[in-house]
């Protein structure tokens, strides 16, 4: 099995040393290294992706394009095409976790390992990982998308830290959002082997935890990321307060004023204090579309 990557001469970034001035379609041959199973038992499954389109250049090209086999189109794919023995031993990797802890994930949470190809190219020893194409990269910072949208990314980065991978770059230009608006993980070159020892459950909009009790790294600050909690403190009188005493009221905060506080300027700086926990409450509100489950008494 063989893989014909079509890479025309204005897909831009595609070859460097070329101006654009010559209209042209550059073609690699690659061989398959490995395919997804049901592709193996087709023993000389001719592959070819025509590129359209440059998503990212960095040590590695990072290209859409429209996958055919034995000349019947199958979709659109991503190709994350490198060269040199380093980033090809890199995508080698990238590719074995595809076919090893994330194949439960594939589909769902990550995208569908197609295949992985090598071969000799003008560029010196080259590897190509084709993958399904799920989506538009994200564009919107996570910090203000909806709840269901949080909720989701939070999913998919448990059930790869639950399969035993640490994501090791995740953020925004991680995920890639599908049609019907749900996140796929992406971007796992630099992802390691991993055991999580998640230390609790994901519950949204509980007061934040110490990152010890998380006790994984990573997901504590997608979490953080991801406005998953609650401010585990509030400012009252220049010091931070258990958020809890200003959902109490503000007899609570005026109760916990240090000894010899005036009460009136106590209850001036509860009064404050709680109007900027209800102007968070608010803003939060209005990313979710729908109530805060947390009350504020008077």
């Amino acid at each position: 099995m063989a893989l014909l990557l079509l890479t025309p001469a204005n897909v831009a970034g595609a070859f460097p040393d070329d101006d654009g001035a010559v209209d042209f379609t550059h073609v690699d041959t690659l061989q398959a290294v490995r395919v997804r199973p049901e592709s193996s038992s087709k023993g000389g499954a001719q592959y070819s992706v025509d590129v359209s389109q440059l998503l990212h250049e960095g040590r590695a090209r990072v290209c859409q394009g429209t996958l055919s086999v034995d000349g019947h189109r199958q979709g659109e794919v991503v190709c994350k095409i490198g060269c040199g023995s380093q980033v090809v031993e890199r995508i080698r990797k990238e590719a074995d976790l595809y076919r090893g802890k994330l194949a439960p994930l594939q589909g769902r949470y990550v995208p569908t390992f197609v295949g992985l190809f090598e071969g000799e190219t003008e560029e010196g020893e080259t590897a190509c990982l084709v993958l399904t194409h799920e989506g538009e990269r994200m564009q919107q910072s996570l910090y203000i998308s909806g709840i269901d949208l949080r909720k989701r990314v939070m999913d998919a980065l448990v059930a790869v830290h639950q399969a035993g991978v640490r994501h090791s770059d995740f953020g925004e230009h991680s995920i890639v959002i599908r049609k019907d608006n749900t996140p796929v993980l992406v971007g796992f070159g630099g992802a390691e082997d991993h055991h999580c020892h998640l230390g609790i459950d994901i519950c949204f909009y509980q007061p934040q935890p110490h990152n010890q009790a998380v006790a994984c790294e990573e997901v504590y600050w997608a979490c953080v990321v991801a406005a998953v909690w609650l401010p585990a403190t509030v400012e009252f009188l220049n010091s931070p307060v258990p958020i809890q005493w200003a959902l109490e009221g503000s007899d609570s905060l005026v109760a916990h004023a240090p000894k010899g506080t005036d009460p009136d300027l106590a209850r001036m700086h509860a009064e404050l204090t709680r109007e900027d926990l209800l102007e968070w409450i608010e803003e939060r509100e209005l990313y979710d579309g729908q109530p805060l489950p947390i009350k504020m008494r008077d």
